[in-house]
């Protein structure tokens, strides 16, 4: 199961999250594997019978009973849940040559716990081992140190769900979504506004199940931007605001109930309900309604919400193994519930620890043996005390020829951990804490001068005002460090988020180089977002852009003909004076936090 996380950060453009991007409609659905949706997974080496015929009699009288009981949810008498065939033929598992028999295929996915489909329920390791032997005709054994290893159980809700005469429910559904018949990973949003009159509490959460021959995984997100603009139906591509993760499920997978109270929705707020579709089996004519069900009752008993700490900017070299952390400080006496720990790829380890009053330590969870495709919520039950403090870790190994980065794509990364808690956090509840070291390294526009000089951390600030006149000037060709930064904001409120801009700041590093028109600029910015009796938010940003610089609409604006990075989406003002330069830069789109933001002023200091 492989989600599409939106919940995204963007920095190059400094601004929260990705603008939002989509297509609407069913384009671009034709996707075929070559290997016809198995994959060559061969279990030749030299301990490999290659002439391996698995007994018949061992088949009649377990071998079978055991495939059907793993593996029959999706193989079993006619293909279910984009499986592209059956696995009960005991004379179709053996047709072909070795090592593309189906016999083969099951040993080699079982031998790298890959099926069943992580998040449905996994053999036992009697079955397991049976199965293996019995495919491999005893020249294999299941290595049960391989696979996910997590310190907490899966958080499982009440067999029925909730029931009184206050509890209702809304579904969140496809409308008749048809699905090719040769698709094989189509990622399709549907938009919703909650059908409710007044606020209530979500009590339970739950799939239904339309089409599932071709249902692979079902996600609910919530948005938080009110002013999110959405089609009904689009291809998952970006993101509307910033959202939440609220639930996910996959075949085997569980509903998730509150066990008191719930989670407050209001009306008119927007959901997202994303589906992953695979018609591995050819299906024609497949038409697909599945979706979610949400029970809900009035605004009584505990209110949770999400807190979603963790890592937000970081890279991982190619070929490198590296861990990152953050940590999360309570703004007051917070109670988790549920807790869903969310990478990508290559995530191969995730932990959370509380670092208590008292300097000791306490583990939350620990997962060893990460699959990007078990992601379940898991039974976190914890106290945590005003003051202390949740430190998130991830370790990363990159096997890819490229850098990896943080971000939205599948391909890029993540470190989140999804967190039901109470009190429920002000605003979209993202918790992270970075410190005041921060590290620079020459941007993809930076100057051949920034390899060979110290850069002293500048301060900055937040102020709610409207920015100065500058009065221009003629600029000198010179290099020139960054001194100070200041955000000028046309208010303090942002996503349910009031800012606290005495306790909030700026550091920054960088230079800028300036040669006849030509204008590098290279700055890393780290902005410490603090709310108003909430969470901490810190987060790095980037500005690296150059080209010769036009004139602009009075003599002290100019914009640049863009040679490199960011050079065509700013315009600048500027103020020469004595040794100094202050460049104002005005962000020509105006989404996510860059909607508060009428300008940021860099005051540079002159190096002779």
């Amino acid at each position: 199961m492989r989600f599409i996380l939106f919940a995204c950060l963007s920095f190059s453009t400094l601004s929260l999250f990705w603008g939002w991007s989509c297509s609407s409609g069913q384009t671009n659905q034709e996707t075929v594997r070559s290997d016809g949706g198995v994959g060559d997974q061969s279990t030749n080496d030299k301990n490999t019978n290659t002439s391996c015929v698995p007994s018949q009699d061992a088949w009649n009288s377990h071998a079978k009973q055991l495939v059907e009981k793993w593996c029959g949810k999706c193989h079993g008498k006619s293909p279910d849940f984009g499986a592209p065939n059956v696995l009960i033929n005991y004379d179709d598992l053996l047709k072909g040559v070795y090592p593309r028999r189906e016999v083969d295929r099951i040993a080699a996915r079982l031998l790298r716990k890959n099926m069943p489909p992580p998040g449905s329920p996994q053999p036992t390791h009697a079955d397991l081992d049976t199965l293996v032997e019995w495919a491999t005709c005893g020249t294999k054994h299941a290595d049960h140190t391989i696979g996910l290893k997590v310190s907490a159980k899966v958080f499982t809700p009440p067999a029925k769900p909730p029931e009184g005469t206050d509890v209702q429910k809304f579904d969140l559904r496809a409308d008749k979504f048809a699905v090719g018949e040769k698709v094989l990973d189509l990622y399709q949003c549907f938009a919703f506004k909650a059908p409710i009159d007044k606020d209530r509490f979500i009590q339970r959460i739950e799939t239904v199940v339309d089409e599932s021959r071709v249902l692979h995984h079902v996600v609910l997100l919530r948005v938080n931007d009110p002013n999110a603009k959405m089609e009904k139906s689009f291809q998952c591509r970006g993101t509307p605001g910033a959202v939440q993760y609220m639930y996910a499920w996959a075949p085997g997978g569980e509903a998730v109930q509150f066990p008191d109270g719930g989670v407050r929705i209001r009306p008119g707020e927007q959901f997202v309900v994303q589906i992953h579709y695979n018609n591995g089996a050819g299906v024609k004519n497949a038409v697909d309604s599945s979706g979610l069900r949400i029970y809900h009752g009035p605004p009584t008993g505990t209110e949770y919400g999400m807190l979603v700490p963790g890592p937000h900017t970081f890279s991982i070299a190619k070929g490198e193994e590296k861990t990152v952390s953050s940590s999360c400080t309570m703004s007051e006496k917070t109670r988790i519930l549920a807790n869903m720990p969310h990478m990508h790829e290559i995530g191969t380890e995730f932990s959370q620890k509380v670092s208590l009053k008292d300097g000791s330590e306490k583990s939350l969870i620990d997962l060893r043996g990460w699959s990007f495709e078990i992601q379940n919520f898991y039974h976190t039950p914890m106290t945590l005390e005003k003051g202390e403090k949740l430190v998130t870790t991830c370790t990363f190994k990159n096997t890819t020829d490229e850098k990896v980065t943080q971000g939205s794509g599948t391909k890029d990364e993540m470190c989140f951990a999804f967190m039901y808690v109470t009190p429920p956090p002000s605003g979209v509840g993202y918790c992270n804490e970075l410190g005041d070291k921060l590290e620079y390294t020459p941007g993809k526009c930076a100057p051949d001068s920034a390899k060979n000089t110290f850069f002293p951390p500048a301060k900055g600030q937040f102020v709610q005002a409207t920015p100065p006149a500058l009065k221009g000037g003629t600029i000198p060709d010179s290099k020139w460090i960054i001194q100070s930064t200041t955000f000028y904001l046309n208010t303090n409120k942002y996503a349910g988020i009031e800012l606290d801009l005495e306790k909030s700041q700026i550091i920054s590093k960088g230079l800028l180089q300036t040669t006849g028109s030509l204008f590098e600029l290279d700055t890393k910015n780290r902005l410490a977002l603090r709310g108003a009796g909430s969470l901490s938010y810190d987060t790095d940003s980037e500005l690296s852009a150059r080209g010769k610089r036009k004139d602009g609409a009075t003599p002290t604006q100019f914009s640049l003909e863009k040679e490199c990075g960011d050079a065509d989406k700013v315009d600048f003002h500027y103020e020469v004076s004595d040794k100094k330069l202050t460049i104002g830069i005005v962000f020509r789109s105006k989404s996510g936090l860059l909607q508060i933001i009428d300008r940021v002023d860099m005051t540079f200091t002159k190096v002779d």
